[in-house]
């Protein structure tokens, strides 16, 4: 399932201009930023011993965000939601068209559309190509500007309920909806939080899932090569292993292939089975923190861990 880190394991990154700087186990090692959104400085993260070639996944080169030290996962009273970091791609629906974006898109306020959506692309494209905007939960934001219903990915969900994302949590001025949609999404935002949501397969509601569920796409792993995974790996209670980890496509898998388990918050988690550190999406953290998944939240038992 997932690489596991004990507390000496964990990488200490230092922030550096166009590159990282990881203390592991006594070594350095120096390489080219891993994400968008990805927190430099304070911030630990854990990296894996083993190295993803990259260059035999066109499309997670292709797609790899552009270097950068940002840290900007909104305002504290709207953060951003997502794994950033992550490698790969998702299917966008845009204009009509399909468009591919990162793996990461929306999990940190960047200009995720700038280059990519379909009207973005050529001379002379709209202001809010280069604005900046992330995904957030409508239900926890309190910002006077309230967020709007997602567009490019309509099927997606957080925690059950539509995607939204907002362009004010990142200090900018939304110039792409038009006061049409702003009416429309602010009416179903109030209506859909005064109700649970109808999903049943996010985890403990002491323990929820993270990340945005329902997109298509790709996500590459790290176990000790490239493997792919779908683009919404942990973020909801799922099998995910099963027919994809190098270990479980074998004709006796072990038991921990077919046991559901998603990507958790350690912050926000209160059941009494602690959720383990991961290091299989090297690089990837949620909201700048390290990333942990969880058996135990989905009703199962983590044998892998025992392994």
């Amino acid at each position: 399932m997932q690489s596991v880190a004990s507390d000496s394991d964990y990488a200490s990154v230092q922030s550096r201009p166009h590159g990282r700087k990881i203390q592991l186990l006594g070594f350095f090692v120096v390489g080219a930023c891993l994400g968008a959104c990805v927190t430099y400085g304070s911030v630990t993260l854990y990296a894996s011993h083993a190295s993803v070639n990259t260059d035999t996944i066109e499309e997670s080169l292709a797609l790899s965000p552009d270097d950068s030290d940002s840290d900007d996962y909104g305002e504290g009273k709207c953060t951003c939601i997502g794994i950033d970091g992550r490698k790969g791609f998702i299917e966008a629906v845009a204009g009509g068209k399909t468009a591919k974006y990162p793996a990461d898109t929306g999990a940190c306020c960047e200009k995720w559309d700038e280059g990519k959506h379909p009207a973005c692309v050529g001379a002379s494209p709209p202001g809010w190509c280069s604005k900046k905007w992330c995904y957030v939960d409508p239900c926890s934001c309190s910002l006077s500007t309230p967020p709007k219903a997602s567009d490019l990915f309509p099927k997606a969900s957080y925690h059950g309920r539509p995607l939204y994302f907002s362009y004010a949590t990142c200090g900018a001025k939304d110039s792409y909806s038009s006061k049409a949609k702003i009416a429309k999404d602010t009416a179903l935002v109030t209506k859909m939080c005064s109700t649970p949501p109808a999903a049943t397969n996010i985890g403990n509601a002491a323990c929820q899932c993270a990340g945005i569920a329902n997109r298509s796409g790709t996500t590459v792993m790290d176990y000790g090569g490239p493997v792919k995974y779908p683009g919404a790996v942990g973020s909801y209670c799922e099998a995910w292993d099963k027919g994809t980890h190098p270990k479980c496509t074998s004709g006796s898998p072990p038991d921990w292939c077919s046991q559901q388990w998603c990507y958790v918050n350690p912050n926000a988690c209160k059941i009494t089975t602690k959720p383990t550190s991961s290091g299989a999406m090297k690089g990837a953290s949620l909201q700048g923190n390290p990333l942990y998944f969880s058996y135990a939240t989905c009703g199962g038992t983590n044998t892998y861990t025992a392994e």
